[in-house]
């Protein structure tokens, strides 16, 4: 049984959501809410397996999956938003969102990035997937454009950035690769600078071309 607790701002939208939900066979809303603190009530109080966020303002909404991340990490967040913009999406999934849909996407979408994020795969929808391998593609043309060697990695960045890939945060390659949390951030900024790329996400992109809706992730 998948747990799930879901938060909205509009009360005719979270009703939606929660019959949507509630209505699939292996999935138990256990908790819901309209705020940010009804968020971080709800992760903390029931500890769900999903935690479907919708707050319209991406800033709120980031401080909000911050917040949550610190006290209950195990929680698997999907971020349910109005912006489809690349770097806010980057943002999302750099503070620790398993998923991120848009507003306005069906029921059977949502419960679709739910089993995904509950078996521990990053769900994306399609639309904005296309946005951001596009917006990789860009990043790589201008990277071959930078003399080769500015772009060659060394044996450990490449391990790192294959953890990346993977989706693991700082401490959890730090923990992998038996190095501090310091050393880590030291090897990831260096990454970025190598690739030309300006977050995380855009050098898993970049190393892995071919992305589907929904990707692996490792798990937390």
């Amino acid at each position: 049984m998948i747990r799930v607790a879901a938060i909205d701002e509009h009360p005719i939208f979270l009703a939606g959501l929660v019959n949507s939900l509630a209505a699939e066979p292996g999935i138990e809303v256990v908790a819901q809410g309209h705020s940010a603190a009804d968020a971080v009530r709800a992760s903390q109080q029931h500890l769900p397996d999903v935690l479907v966020l919708g707050i319209s303002l991406p800033d709120a909404g980031l401080a909000t999956l911050t917040s949550i991340r610190s006290t209950c990490a195990d929680v698997k967040t999907l971020m349910l938003t109005v912006s489809a913009e690349q770097q806010q999406i980057s943002s999302a999934l750099q503070a620790g969102a398993w998923g991120y849909l848009l507003r306005g996407v069906s029921g059977s979408e949502v419960v679709r990035a739910v089993r995904s994020i509950y078996n521990g795969q990053t769900y994306i929808s399609p639309n904005l997937v296309a946005n951001l391998l596009s917006a990789a593609a860009r990043a790589a043309t201008l990277r071959k454009q930078e003399p080769q060697s500015a772009c060659e990695l060394s044996l450990r960045e490449k391990q790192v950035l294959s953890l990346l890939r993977q989706g693991l945060s700082n401490k959890q390659i730090g923990v992998r690769l038996g190095l501090s949390d310091k050393t880590v951030k030291y090897h990831v900024t260096h990454l970025l600078q190598k690739l030309q790329v300006r977050n995380r996400l855009q050098a898993a992109l970049l190393a892995r071309p071919q992305m589907p809706a929904a990707f692996s992730r490792g798990a937390e």
